[in-house]
């Protein structure tokens, strides 16, 4: 159909709605990948606090059987200054792998900073009356995970 103006209006209507789909088919693209990358609800994040960049290592030793267990976590952050390494829990559910995720938080810094990757460790996190259907632990840091678990083999994962 041609306009008063002489372009053809109905190809021009057509390229704006394939736009418009195409845009919203990325939009809810990102908006599942972004939900599917998350590993569940964090407990209480104060403010300041933020993942670490990258999980290196993760000690999981029981203290008392049946009673406490004792976690542990090496890593880095992307630049110095940073403060009160410590593990919180992440799920608050009981997952049904048996593995519950912990997240590896530190108070970032404010103000100026030496610019390397530096090395942190968590303050130990002593998980009392354990619940009995725990396999092992996962901690998560921006970038990584690893999974400990309680029968002593350890998975990396990306």
């Amino acid at each position: 159909m041609i306009s008063s103006n002489g372009f053809k209006t109905k190809p021009v209507v057509l390229l704006i709605m394939k736009t418009i789909i195409v845009s919203m088919a990325f939009f809810v693209t990102c908006a599942v990948t972004s939900a599917l990358a998350d590993e569940g609800t964090p407990a209480k994040m104060d403010p300041g606090f933020k993942k670490v960049y990258q999980v290196k290592e993760v000690d999981l030793k029981v203290v008392r059987e049946g009673g406490t267990i004792e976690i542990t976590a090496l890593g880095t952050v992307r630049t110095g200054g940073w403060k009160s390494p410590e593990l919180r829990p992440y799920n608050i559910d009981h997952p049904k792998d048996g593995i519950y995720t912990l997240v590896f938080i530190a108070k970032a810094p404010t103000g100026i900073v030496n610019m390397m990757v530096t090395p942190v460790k968590s303050e130990p996190y002593a998980w009392k009356n354990y619940p009995s259907d725990l396999k092992g632990v996962r901690v998560i840091a921006e970038t990584n995970k690893i999974e400990k678990l309680l029968v002593g083999t350890d998975k990396k994962a990306k």
